[in-house]
């Protein structure tokens, strides 16, 4: 290794963490205004860790939850993947907003397999995957799951 390369590369990582915990989107391309105002001070490390498909999603979502129409101002996206279901909620952020959404899922006989919080900027656009029994679960119960986290949301 030549001399000097060390001291770069501690340098180089310290710059990456400090953008990764630190570097907040000021400003997005206002080609689309929603999604520049949805994308406005969350770390920049969201776009790195989101696919487009992902982040327009989660735009439309926060707007639905902004509509002064949606029930509590908490709005849920309800997909099925492979073995699970993927809940959505996107709400504003306070204190106990994760405990009552994960009270809820556990409430409805469903197991958290896997969660990706994102609270940001006011928001939170939190992903639970989730089973009952290891299964998917039934339609009837995931739209009783659905509202029962619009109430924990709001």
């Amino acid at each position: 290794m030549e001399a000097g390369h060390l001291p770069r590369v501690i340098a180089g990582k310290r710059r990456i963490t400090r953008e990764l915990e630190t570097g907040r989107i000021q400003s997005a391309p206002a080609a689309n205004p929603e999604r520049a105002a949805f994308l406005e001070g969350f770390p920049k490390r969201y776009l790195r860790a989101h696919s487009e498909a992902e982040i327009a999603s989660h735009t439309a979502l926060e707007a639905k939850a902004r509509d002064p129409k949606t029930p509590r101002g908490a709005a849920v996206d309800v997909r099925k993947v492979d073995a699970a279901w993927q809940l959505t909620p996107a709400a504003p952020d306070r204190p106990g907003l994760l405990y009552g959404l994960a009270s809820a899922i556990s409430s409805h006989g469903a197991n958290i397999e896997v969660v990706l919080i994102g609270a940001e900027a006011h928001k939170a656009i939190d992903m639970f995957y989730v089973t009952a029994d290891g299964k998917k679960l039934t339609p009837e119960k995931d739209e009783a799951l659905a509202e029962a986290l619009r109430e924990a949301a709001g």
